[in-house]
């Protein structure tokens, strides 16, 4: 992998280069002290990621990647910064850089940025990728100078005609389960086999996943997107949450034209959630209404962190994020308003308490939040904001997320009852598929197993401390079915239920 860094300060510029070489065990490409430097670099080496500095002299490092982006020489690039400015996030979100490290960077911080785009790298040059998809990709990519030409060859390969209508989706699935693609390839092989007209081409760009469908008539064109919907985006919503942006198009040019806003389009999830897709045709006629602010409630969060009320601060953050996040509001104005709230707390805790201020700049939330698609990674952000001020000092340091909390504590007080994922998400006033994620997350198994472990358990202190029948302590623990309730207990412990109290 070809690197370039980028940053006017030698020492941190000498530092990130010698660690990238012991991490990977090769040299960087080249560095430069300011943005002017870089860009010739960049031009002379064709690098496959740049890190590079916001502020320095002579060129800027937005000015440099937007150039770069022009001459189509910007391939991955990280933004290097002391400054958690939301503004230059912003600029950098355009120009689509998706990361965004922040000084003083420590070495976890570099194994996970050079994870992140080496898989992506090798993702994207897969070689066992088709001719066709390899081809359309490169056409998708190719900047404006060359374009025509490799229009006219994707069209060539990809059997299409110059305007033929076109269904395009883009997904971003970055919160779902690890083995989402493969159950998305799994979808995409079954609608291949069924559909008799169209023709499907998928493939990963940029984090994301492109479906192209081709080969149908113009009046056929909600029945291919039908047809998309209830065989793999519906089957799919139990892999966790993704986003899905689908439009059509009279031929690839207009196509190409439209994927950066496609793309800008996805965090529109957030207020109108994941299910339906977002319909790129129908944005432009969408009603929002201007967002006002709740000043009001963000005081009392203020306040109630300052106390170090945990409790209040949680209640507080729910209703921040349900105000907020409803289809009349755009996006932009949520994401804007999540990045007032953070500032604002991070600038009230820094005086109060340097170390809790300190580790949550280490985690980069303002950045989480600016480049959020989703809700969940909203949610996500809150939560962990809340984590890191109460861990810090040291209040209920054996629990790293305030909403698990809530749903344990709600498990051990109802789990004789039938209860659910559906009931515990109710009853905690968030969705099933956030709750999954996080219990995933921070339990390190699913809820499903959770609940079942944790009854099992109960119920071997009952069969050994009690005289109660193995019925009635089924019954107890939340199985109404006895032959259900020895079936399970096998499953988990080895043993039957009577066998277990035996040997005990």
């Amino acid at each position: 992998m070809r690197i370039v860094i980028v940053e006017d300060e030698t020492k941190i510029r000498m530092g990130l280069a010698g660690l990238i070489e012991k991490l990977t065990g090769q040299a960087i490409t080249g560095s430069a002290k300011n943005g002017a430097e870089g860009l010739e670099l960049c031009r002379r080496f064709k690098p496959d990621w740049i890190i590079t500095d916001v502020r320095m002299p002579e060129m800027s490092g937005i000015a440099m990647l937007a150039q770069l982006k022009q001459e189509g020489l910007m391939r991955k690039a990280t933004i290097l910064s002391g400054y958690a400015e939301f503004e230059y996030a912003k600029q950098a979100i355009a120009l689509g850089v998706r990361d965004y490290l922040l000084k003083p960077i420590t070495v976890e911080d570099v194994k996970k940025a050079l994870k992140t785009i080496d898989e992506e790298i090798q993702r994207e040059n897969a070689v066992s990728t088709p001719q066709p998809v390899r081809v359309l990709r490169n056409y998708l990519q190719e900047e404006d100078a060359q374009a025509e030409a490799a229009l006219r060859l994707a069209e060539q390969t990809c059997r299409f005609a110059r305007n033929e209508p076109i269904l395009a989706c883009l997904g971003y699935w970055d919160s779902a389960q690890a083995n989402f693609y493969e159950r998305f390839e799994e979808r995409m092989r079954i609608l291949s086999q069924v559909s008799i007209r169209e023709s499907w081409l998928y493939f990963l760009h940029d984090r994301m996943i492109v479906v192209i469908a081709f080969g149908f008539s113009p009046e056929s064109r909600h029945a291919v997107e039908e047809s998309f919907s209830k065989k793999v985006l519906e089957p799919l919503q139990p892999c966790g949450p993704s986003a899905w942006n689908i439009g059509f198009f009279s031929g690839l040019s207009a196509l190409k034209k439209a994927m950066a806003a496609m793309r800008s389009e996805l965090c529109w999830c957030i207020p109108l959630g994941y299910y339906p897709a977002i319909c790129h045709d129908c944005l432009d006629d969408r009603k929002t209404q201007p967002l006002l602010y709740p000043e009001k409630l963000e005081a009392q969060i203020k306040a109630a962190v300052c106390s170090f009320n945990g409790d209040a601060v949680q209640k507080l953050l729910e209703q921040f994020f349900h105000i907020l996040c409803k289809p009349l509001y755009s996006p932009d104005d949520i994401i804007n308003a999540h990045v007032r709230l953070v500032t604002a707390v991070l600038n009230g805790l820094k005086d109060l308490d340097e170390r809790a201020y300190q580790q949550i700049l280490q985690q980069k939330l303002l950045s989480r939040v600016t480049t959020a698609v989703t809700p969940d990674e909203l949610r996500l952000v809150l939560d962990d904001m809340l984590r890191l001020i109460f861990s810090a000092q040291e209040k209920k340091d054996d629990i790293r997320n305030y909403t698990i909390s809530r749903a344990l504590a709600y498990i051990r007080r109802h789990y004789m009852e039938g209860i659910t994922l559906e009931r515990v998400a109710a009853r905690l006033d968030i969705t099933p598929e956030y709750l999954s994620t996080l219990f995933n997350r921070e339990v390190g198994k699913n809820f499903t197993l959770f609940l079942k472990e944790f009854r099992i358990s109960h119920a071997k202190r009952l069969l050994r401390g009690s005289d109660l029948k193995i019925y009635e302590i089924a019954a107890n623990v939340g199985y109404n079915d006895p032959k259900y309730f020895y079936r399970v207990f096998k499953e988990v412990t080895g043993l039957s239920p009577g066998d277990f109290r035996e040997n005990g």
